[in-house]
């Protein structure tokens, strides 16, 4: 099960101390990251077709969204040599998401919303590769490396379900755009 994978890696990691701190950064941001946007990420499509009044129209929204992403892939070098470090590259882009989200959330009008909304999207396809990045140059050992990604893969996988649990719960009490 995934639960027994990620004991026995946290027990490694807790006896290795070369790739604890880089583990620890990577895991820690991960989990809080997905945790909390799980649920306006699986929700896009209900709180944007409130606003759009035409379900057809959402098609259009998601090849925003992946076009939004490619752009966050073009730009994460450039991101990344403009601050000068991973790590605050990635506390950077990290707050980027999580404001630009906020600001779609509370946005008044449609045009204002899907723009946010998509700023979002450039955060998300650029966080990425500056964490890959960060991973490679923090860690030498390239098994390590693949057990941390893969560790780190099972954290934010786990957060987000717990995320989407939570997110779900608030949606059902207070409505998906308090969710937001």
């Amino acid at each position: 099960s995934k639960f027994f994978f990620l004991k026995l890696a946290l027990f490694y990691f807790r006896r290795n101390l070369t790739i604890r701190v880089p583990f620890r950064f990577i895991v820690v941001l991960s989990f809080a990251l997905h945790f909390f946007i799980a649920a306006p990420n699986m929700q896009w499509q209900p709180f944007f077709e409130a606003k759009l009044h035409d379900e057809t129209l959402l098609g259009y929204v998601y090849a925003l969204i992946k076009i939004a992403v490619f752009i966050g892939l073009f730009f994460a070098p450039r991101f990344l040599g403009f601050v000068g470090s991973e790590r605050k590259s990635i506390i950077w882009m990290q707050m980027f998401i999580a404001f630009s989200l906020m600001f779609a959330a509370f946005a008044d009008g449609l045009w204002f919303m899907v723009i946010a909304f998509m700023i979002h999207e450039v955060g998300r396809g650029a966080i990425v590769p500056i964490t890959d990045a960060y991973m490679h140059d923090n860690i030498v050992d390239s098994r390590q490396r693949a057990t941390i990604d893969s560790c780190a893969s099972m954290v934010y996988r786990c957060a987000g379900a717990i995320g989407l649990v939570f997110g779900g719960f608030v949606a059902k009490h207070f409505g998906i755009s308090f969710t937001w």
